[in-house]
């Protein structure tokens, strides 16, 4: 049969690769994997709609299509990811929340059912023009008065029915679309539409905190809304400063092009970054402490300090930490230029903070990663911006670990580093981890991105010689992830004191691993934020 040559318009965008169909066919086996384990559920059948839908939209390339029409720029060099990105939160949330979809409500507040009506929709309205800045300003809108209701909610008790029936019908799509179209109109080139996809549909169910009023003197509850308020937090602060961001944004426009001297630019930042760091200021301290104060019942800064040096652990942990931060700035200090050994030494250091932190102190782990999130999210604002007087000096810093994936303005994959390590630690209170696979769970990152990544990067760099199909990653690289990963699981074994045999638990995790360590070789979206969460996903699945 003669195949249907393309059309010119076509010809503009990409040709699918055998390693974009071996990814798809990666995810397709994790599918399997999570499907195949116990009786059909809805929710089980909600991932395999969204999966075939999702292989249909990507290989039509609607997501470029609409691109063109909205002048959207995706990352250069990678493929549209619409599978990885519409399946992998999907899949953490069903090992979650269970075939019973009743879990899961400690950290987010949606159900793999909802999460398939989000992915529906948006793959949609891929096929469909002119998406971008209407739905911004109008997801704004409902942010407001849904932030109203939900603290009208949790001051006034309206009926939950009210507020799910809100969540399902007008929050969630609203905001899904406007994170969607804002993520890729602000950050052009950083992303793909499945990486745009998968931090939506995570800021989207972020965004559904209510205030509650009545405190009780939990701490773990007190740490999870502090968590949840820091996150949040990132999201209110770029729409308090938006405005001065765009006038600073003109301004460096306006410099490259040689409209305005370097002089009048200087002063013309200074300016509105002042007006920055006063929108921030008055966020934090008119919005965001008032809310924990409400919820904790005290003053948040003097209830963390009595929560840190009040245990012996802690004080010990953050000792170490400031010893790794310290060879960390060096390594920053010391080498200004990006390369894969520079980047891989930072992946090494940021195992080293995290392994002492899940042995001694689980929660403050968790909360110092989460603050650490915030500030480089914040920073990367005063970065991409150049908010004086410290965005070029961190830009200058971070360059010497970006690599081909920080092709656009924004700088990600230092901070997907980080997420990618601690996201596993955000949802431990909903995970069983009784069994030895489940406390695996809690090292999918590590795993993943600290030792297996690391592995296939300098395994592969040096020994490999074959080479997978359409990819510059090596077979050599992909077998000492691997093998690296396995080690690490027997170490950890008899570091949690579980005595390593051959059984049907290590079948199972060898399949994990092998899965996790083929999606690394093949995809293109940007690991760090991909393989823990697949991992993570996998884990709960066959534990």
């Amino acid at each position: 049969m003669k195949m249907k040559s393309r059309t010119k318009e076509d010809a503009e965008f990409p040709e699918v690769t055998p390693s974009e169909v071996l990814e798809v066919g990666v995810i397709g086996l994790g599918v399997a994997t999570v499907t195949l384990t116990g009786p059909m559920s809805a929710s089980k059948l909600s991932i395999i709609i969204v999966y075939i839908v999702a292989l249909i939209t990507q290989f039509s390339r609607r997501p470029e299509h609409l691109a063109a029409q909205e002048g959207w720029t995706f990352r250069k060099n990678s493929t549209n990811g619409v599978v990885v990105g519409s399946l992998l939160f999907m899949l953490v949330s069903h090992g979650l929340q269970g075939d019973t979809c009743q879990g899961f409500q400690s950290v987010l507040d949606c159900s793999v059912v909802q999460l398939m009506f989000l992915n529906l929709l948006v793959l949609l309205v891929c096929s469909v023009p002119n998406l971008g800045k209407p739905w911004i300003i109008m997801g704004q809108t409902v942010y407001a008065l849904g932030g109203f209701m939900f603290v009208r909610s949790g001051l006034q008790g309206m009926p939950p029915s009210v507020t799910n029936i809100m969540d399902m019908f007008i929050f969630y799509p609203t905001m899904t679309l406007m994170f969607f179209s804002a993520l890729l109109s602000f950050l052009p080139g950083s992303l793909t539409a499945g990486e745009a996809l998968f931090i939506t549909q995570i800021l989207t169910a972020l965004t559904r905190v209510p205030v509650e009023p009545v405190y009780t003197d939990t701490p773990d509850r007190h740490l999870s809304y502090i968590r949840k308020v820091c996150l949040t937090s990132c999201i209110h602060i770029a729409i308090v400063v938006k405005y001065v961001l765009s006038k600073l944004h003109e301004i460096n426009i306006a410099h490259s092009r040689g409209s305005i001297d370097k002089s009048t630019a200087d002063k013309k930042r200074w300016k509105w970054s002042l007006y920055f760091y006063l929108g921030v200021a008055a966020e934090i301290f008119l919005f965001e402490l008032p809310r924990l104060y409400i919820r904790i019942g005290e003053n948040p800064f003097l209830w963390l300090l009595d929560f840190i040096l009040t245990d012996r652990k802690r004080i010990i942990l953050i000792n170490i930490w400031l010893i790794l931060m310290t060879l960390g700035i060096g390594v920053v200090i010391f080498n200004q230029t990006s390369s894969t050994q520079v980047r891989k030494i930072f992946h090494i250091l940021a195992v080293a903070v995290f392994i002492p932190g899940l042995y001694l102190d689980l929660q403050l782990l968790l909360l110092a990663a989460t603050g650490l999130t915030c500030i480089f999210i914040l920073t990367e604002y005063i970065r991409i911006f150049r908010v004086q007087p410290y965005g070029d000096l961190i830009h200058d810093a971070l360059s010497a670990f970006t690599n081909e994936q920080d092709s656009g303005i924004a700088i990600l994959t230092p901070m997907c580093l980080l997420i990618g390590l601690y996201q596993p630690l955000h949802y431990s209170n909903d995970a069983s981890l009784s069994e030895f696979q489940s406390k695996l769970f809690l090292y999918s990152g590590v795993l993943s991105t600290g030792i297996g990544d690391t592995a296939a990067s300098i395994i592969g760099s040096r020994y490999g010689t074959m080479r997978w199909p359409g990819s510059k990653k090596t077979i050599e690289g992909t077998l000492g992830a691997v093998v690296s990963q396995l080690i690490a699981c027997v170490l950890l074994s008899i570091f949690l004191g579980v005595e390593p045999s051959f059984s049907s638990a290590w079948i199972s995790i060898t399949w994990v691993i092998i899965l996790t360590s083929l999606l690394e070789a093949f995809t293109s979206q940007i690991d760090n934020l991909v393989l823990p969460s697949f991992m993570m996903a996998m884990f709960m699945a066959v534990s």
